[in-house]
């Protein structure tokens, strides 16, 4: 796997809570997003992309989607905790995304509205991720959402329980190489799936990409902050 990451204060906000971190060769990659609402939500996101690369660094996740989800549930308690003996700090929280690529398949965790996106420029690009926010819930139930229900999550790392973590697992394409997009709301709230999935499947480099997704929403305003990673590989099959 190739990757590659930027992240972008954005035109409004006075300080980025995003963060992020990739490792190539383990084929991993992480994202967070504070929540400006709840106290350190920059703490909450960096201390969160930490945890994770300690753990995976150190060898202790496997392959298996239940790792993953063991990975994510152990960022909530330790973020929750952190919130308990700073004070101030109470109720800070972060959304997460993780993707592990490995023999052939994606495993994707997540909690909050940071998206994981998959596909190859044969097979579009879609979604593998579920929005933790009212807007979506309300969606999922037949309920007519409110547009202010978007920036309401209804999950999030740093509770105080055992939160169910979204996961799922997406066998690798065979069709040549593929491409995986994580990004926080900064991004999917700013910029259609099409011209997500333009810039993606361009003939440049990863950085090249990134940069063209983070100006792509600062010409929409940059209303919040901008965080990507784009990776990618060949088929394993």
């Amino acid at each position: 796997m190739q990757a590659a990451g930027m992240t972008h204060q954005g035109h409004l906000r006075a300080r980025n809570e995003d963060a992020y971190w990739f490792d190539e060769r383990r084929g991993f990659l992480a994202i967070a997003d504070g929540l400006g609402g709840h106290g350190f939500g920059h703490l909450a996101s960096q201390k969160a992309i930490d945890f994770v690369t300690r753990d995976v660094q150190s060898g202790n996740l496997h392959r298996d989607d239940p790792a993953l989800t063991t990975l994510v549930q152990a960022v909530n308690r330790h973020i929750y905790q952190l919130s308990q003996d700073h004070p101030g700090a109470d109720g800070m929280r972060s959304t997460l995304a993780c993707l592990h690529c490995q023999d052939a398949v994606f495993n994707c965790a997540w909690l909050g509205d940071s998206r994981i996106y998959l596909g190859t420029a044969v097979d579009s690009l879609q979604c593998v991720s579920d929005d933790h926010t009212l807007f979506a819930q309300k969606k999922r139930q037949g309920i007519r959402p409110q547009p202010e229900d978007k920036h309401l999550l209804t999950r999030s790392i740093g509770g105080p329980f055992e939160v169910n973590v979204g996961t799922r697992q997406v066998p690798m394409s065979e069709s040549g190489e593929y491409r995986a997009l994580l990004a926080t709301d900064g991004l999917h709230t700013a910029v259609t799936h099409r011209e997500m999935s333009e810039i993606l499947f361009q003939d440049i480099s990863l950085a090249e990409i990134c940069e063209q997704l983070i100006h792509a929403a600062l010409r929409q305003g940059g209303p919040d902050n901008i965080s990507v990673i784009v990776a990618k590989g060949i088929s394993a099959h």
